[in-house]
């Protein structure tokens, strides 16, 4: 695609159409004849890793993943997938890591039948956790350092991370609905909208809360506690993996983490 180039984004939940122009965004009452994109979900990407000698053949690699993917990875002989992988490198060994994604064809077909309809053809299909390189292309982040992009939704939340610009790994985490879900469990009821303006409002400083909302911001606390616990986990063995150290976090909610 050239640079600048319109295109039309549509959301595979919705059905709903954004129109990015190169520069910025904005919505879309109707869908335009235009270069269209949209995004797998992320429960739908079967991920598998494994190990291969630097020396490894290109050519040899793609047949290589798909035997591991069906053999290792569990994939269904009776099913089709479509299977793509990327190789990173890891500095101090003499091996590659290759991380293979595998998409159940009938998955597809039935999650994006509505955006067939709307759009009639979808030119390209991203996966959420490697459409963060895209901060560093169009230059939201100038420096390419050690990030970790935290995407929490209704649906799915999950975690990327990518070391001086590349992608390096990804983990699910706590969606909001199961957030929801917890703080019911605590006699806490709160709508998704509300749960939202929580967070952006008063994030996790306890300073914000008034007197009678101690139960409310402990609750919240416990949830993230064990979110930022599974990051700093996985943080720590992509430090022994890749070397990776660390810097702020960036999320959905600029304030949610603030203190």
């Amino acid at each position: 695609m050239a640079e600048n180039q319109q295109i039309q984004y549509i959301n595979p939940i919705d059905t709903s159409l954004i129109l990015y122009d190169g520069s910025s965004f904005q919505n879309m009452d109707k869908k335009q004849n235009l270069y269209t994109v949209s995004r797998v979900l992320y429960e739908n990407v079967i991920i598998y890793s494994f190990k291969i000698p630097v020396s490894q053949k290109n050519d040899d690699l793609s047949a290589l993943v798909e035997i591991k993917m069906y053999e290792e990875a569990g994939l269904d002989v009776n099913k089709n997938y479509k299977i793509s992988y990327i190789v990173k490198k890891l500095d101090f060994n003499e091996t590659d890591l290759v991380e293979a994604f595998a998409l159940d064809l009938d998955i597809l077909k039935q999650n994006f039948q509505d955006c067939i309809k709307k759009t009639k053809h979808i030119d390209f299909l991203a996966l959420p956790f490697l459409a963060f390189s895209t901060f560093y292309t169009n230059k939201i982040l100038f420096n390419k350092k050690n990030d970790v992009f935290v995407y929490m939704d209704k649906y799915e939340s999950f975690i990327s991370f990518y070391k001086n610009g590349d992608y390096i790994s990804t983990k699910s985490i706590t969606n909001t609905d199961e957030i929801i879900e917890k703080l019911n469990t605590e006699e806490i009821h709160l709508s998704v909208d509300e749960l939202y303006t929580l967070l952006i409002e008063k994030g996790l400083d306890q300073t914000q809360y008034e007197e009678g909302e101690v139960e409310l911001f402990a609750a919240i606390e416990s949830i993230f506690s064990n979110i930022l616990t599974k990051i700093q986990n996985v943080v720590m063995h992509n430090r022994s993996v890749f070397d990776f150290v660390l810097r702020p976090l960036w999320v959905r909610w600029p304030q949610i983490f603030h203190c």
